[in-house]
């Protein structure tokens, strides 16, 4: 075997034994990590391992700026539609492209997040008069008093029960407004219960949360070939009835 060719076996081998570690990586963390580790460890060694491996936030793909372009432009324009005067934006991961909004928005802002690596970052490189971060389980904390919940790009990452739990929590707190993240599925799509951690497409609209399809507000969230998602706002008022019955399932 020349020299070329035994470059080439060589350099086939990294590659197999490179796709090889990341399925096992993957596998681990999805089978057996996930599955046995609280919400909070999780979250943190998610944070701590970059797993969804971004070079730009380790909110992972989806909080970079190419993802989050229409987002930042048309999320203003929403406060002041509905008048909104202050977020609470949980999880509100790294910081990557809220501050962006802020900028052109005269909002007090509280970002919570479980990794309280992140909080600690946040206030250190991004906090003022009107901007914190605390720590903060959506899934077992109560929600502080505020005009409007985010809570983007977080469901399709928790299990159904952590879903419930911060729904109830959500229902509770009297905050008036909530923007979701919802995945655009069609119509044979099934949601699937997981393991906080892993990822799967999540429809509010499909059981078991059956969210009434009467949006005051949506802007589509994604950029391929990112899996397809849209942010969609909802009137507490209108999100009793399903999230009271999601929280009898608890």
């Amino acid at each position: 075997m020349n020299k070329h060719n035994l470059k080439c076996v060589n350099s086939l081998i990294k590659s197999r034994v490179f796709v090889l570690k990341s399925w096992l990586h993957k596998i681990y963390f999805e089978k057996i990590f996930f599955k046995f580790r609280s919400t909070e460890k999780t979250m943190t060694k998610i944070y701590n391992i970059n797993y969804w491996g971004s070079s730009e936030s380790v909110s992972g793909p989806g909080s970079e700026l190419i993802q989050t372009k229409a987002l930042v432009s048309e999320l203003p324009e929403l406060l002041k539609k509905f008048d909104i005067r202050s977020i609470f934006d949980a999880p509100c991961g790294d910081f990557n492209w809220m501050e962006k909004v802020l900028e052109v928005s005269d909002i007090s802002y509280l970002g919570g997040d479980i990794v309280q690596k992140i909080v600690d970052n946040n206030n250190a490189s991004f906090s003022n008069i009107d901007r914190k971060f605390k720590k903060i389980d959506i899934t077992c904390e109560a929600f502080p008093s505020s005009d409007l919940w985010l809570c983007r790009h977080t469901f399709f990452h928790l299990s159904f029960q952590d879903i419930f739990h911060s729904l109830a929590n959500f229902l509770d707190s009297k905050i008036p407004y909530v923007l979701l993240t919802n995945s655009i599925t069609n119509t044979n799509h099934v949601n699937k219960d997981i393991a906080t951690g892993n990822w799967r497409p999540l429809n509010l609209f499909d059981e078991p949360f059956n969210f009434p399809k009467k949006v005051i507000w949506t802007v589509n969230d994604y950029v391929p070939p990112a899996s397809p998602t849209n942010l969609i706002l909802f009137n507490r008022e209108h999100l009793i009835v399903p999230i009271n019955r999601l929280r009898a399932k608890l």
